[in-house]
C-alpha cells in the first residue's frame, strides 16, 4: 500500500487511491457495492483527505455504485498477490 500511496502524485490520484481501497474493503468483507457510496460519505463527514476529488462537478462523479462496479473491474484484472501489495 505504501508504494501505491507515495506513487499517487495528485489529489485526484490521492482521492482515486482512497476509492480503490474502500471498494476493494467492501468486496472482502462481502458487503454490497450499493454501500460505496454511503462509505464515501462517511469517508467526507470524517474528513478523510483529497475524497472532495471524486466530485468533479455536479453532475460528474465517481462516488456511485456503478463507479464502484468499475473500481472493482479493474482491481479484479491484478494478480491477487500484486494487489495485496499495492492496497493492503
Amino acid at each position: 500500500m505504501d508504494r501505491a500511496q507515495a506513487k499517487a502524485q495528485t489529489n485526484e490520484e490521492m482521492a482515486a487511491f482512497v476509492a480503490l481501497k474502500a471498494t476493494y474493503w467492501l468486496a472482502l468483507e462481502g458487503m454490497p457495492l450499493s454501500k460505496f457510496a454511503s462509505l464515501l460519505t462517511l469517508f467526507q463527514n470524517l474528513q478523510t483527505p483529497n475524497i472532495e476529488y471524486l466530485k468533479i462537478s455536479d453532475s460528474v462523479s465517481y462516488e456511485s455504485s456503478y463507479s464502484a462496479t468499475e473500481f472493482l473491474e479493474a482491481i479484479s484484472k491484478v494478480p491477487e498477490e500484486e494487489l495485496k501489495q499495492k492496497i493492503v
